[in-house]
């Protein structure tokens, strides 16, 4: 089992560094015999658990991180166990540097990662990584703490000046004669007025912003619930130039969404 203390004594050096590098942690972990059964870590007295380690494993191995093999499983939980200690450093560390996160922060944190599923889809989430929401809002909390450190202890003391950015640009020219960035994009349009050029499968158009806000919601939720894009835009865009092609609207050059805040954003 690994044991850190007095992590309070640590200054701001040695913070960047552990951010940079991280900790190098031996496969002997795995195999250490101790009083305290599935205790994997302690940090000043603070137990990180193999539970914890394996409802991580379990909730990124359900989004598509899984690993191959037995050997790949196990340094992958030791890299979740490296993070885990990072982030319990960083946040004793905050700790002893009077940063701390309101519970009103918390919240709007989780309206956040809750906006985009229904009441039953984000408890069916939470089940699904052996999670409860006592223990999301507790990883929340200590990512807005450890995000505050960052911005305090490094991020602000870092400084670049024209000229550096100048000197940078003039000795790596070569590496900026890259092709522009381009996107492949594809729109369902609803608008909030009746519209006589509208053409759709469905022949449906909106006509006040309130059925145009009920259209916008009912057709997320069948992109959502796996419906077709291309099918669902020729059936309810109400878009004539794009509806009949399923939405596409090509490749976009990155630079051309300078002129279209909302587009940049949803593609950012």
């Amino acid at each position: 089992m690994l044991k850190i203390r007095n992590i309070s004594q640590w200054p701001a050096v040695a913070l960047a560094g552990l951010l940079l590098a991280g900790f190098t942690l031996q496969p002997a972990c795995s195999r250490i015999t101790s009083s305290k059964a599935g205790v994997w870590a302690e940090i000043d007295g603070r137990p990180i658990t193999k539970e914890q380690v394996e409802r991580q494993y379990r909730g990124q191995a359900a989004s598509g991180s899984n690993a191959a093999s037995q050997a790949q499983a196990l340094t992958f939980k030791l890299n979740i166990l490296n993070e885990l200690i990072n982030n319990h450093i960083l946040v004793d560390h905050a700790s002893h540097a009077g940063i701390s996160v309101a519970e009103t922060e918390v919240d709007s944190k989780l309206k956040e990662l809750q906006v985009a599923f229904t009441a039953d889809e984000f408890q069916k989430k939470l089940r699904d990584q052996g999670m409860d929401l006592n223990s999301l809002r507790e990883e929340l909390r200590d990512s807005l703490i450890i995000n505050k450190l960052i911005n305090k202890e490094i991020t602000s003391r870092i400084v670049v000046t024209d000229a550096e950015i100048s000197d940078f640009y003039v000795n790596n020219q070569a590496s900026f004669n890259v092709p522009e960035l381009q996107y492949h994009l594809a729109q369902i349009q609803v608008t909030p007025t009746l519209d006589p050029q509208v053409r759709n499968l469905k022949n449906d158009d909106a006509a006040t912003p309130a059925a145009a806000e009920r259209k916008i919601q009912a057709l997320y939720a069948r992109l959502r619930n796996g419906d077709d894009f291309a099918t669902v835009a020729q059936q309810y865009s109400e878009d004539p130039r794009t509806s009949v092609g399923g939405g596409d609207m090509g490749f976009v050059p990155a630079s051309s969404l300078a002129t279209n805040p909302q587009l940049k954003a949803a593609v950012s």
